[in-house]
């Protein structure tokens, strides 16, 4: 499944969620406290927001700042948090530059985005390489570790 068809199906899965809201949230009453609808709702509304902020090419595009060259990216953005997005990428008369991307609120509840880079040694491109390796290490370790659980709880035949 490529990006645009994963965003898509986000988008309709979000679509649907806030049709089924008040469902939801009934059902959840019956066990629950009541709000399953409600906070599915809003963390979908949340991750639409971010979707359609970082979906701008100009936003997660990167230039050299000094001369205004289109950088050769060594590592694509990632996030260790949700809030904060990293690469690295390179510019040919320049070296390293470390790109960041922090994801903001206003006070009506919009998303906006705030984008820097900087030039960084060689040794700060080998930490950031460093932990977006550490970031992929700890996703596998919690995937496996999921799919361990719900193997476990599998009813034995």
């Amino acid at each position: 499944m490529n990006t645009e068809k994963l965003i898509a199906v986000i988008h309709k899965t979000a679509a649907k969620i806030e049709a089924e809201k008040a469902f939801l949230t009934e059902l959840d009453n019956v066990i629950g406290d009541g709000d399953h609808g409600i906070n599915l709702a809003r963390g979908f509304g949340e991750v639409e927001k971010k979707l359609d902020a970082l979906a701008d090419k100009e936003v997660v595009s990167s230039k050299c700042y000094l001369c205004r060259r289109n950088l050769r990216k060594k590592i694509r953005w990632f996030s260790p948090n949700g809030k904060n997005y990293y690469c690295l990428a390179h510019c040919e008369k320049h070296g390293y530059l470390k790109g960041k991307i922090r994801v903001r609120k206003t006070d009506e509840d919009k998303v906006y985005i705030v984008k820097t880079t900087r030039l960084v040694s060689p040794e700060d491109a080998v930490l950031l390489k460093t932990r977006r390796e550490h970031i992929r290490t700890q996703h596998k370790i919690h995937e496996i570790r999921k799919s361990t659980v719900r193997r476990s709880r599998k009813p034995q035949a």
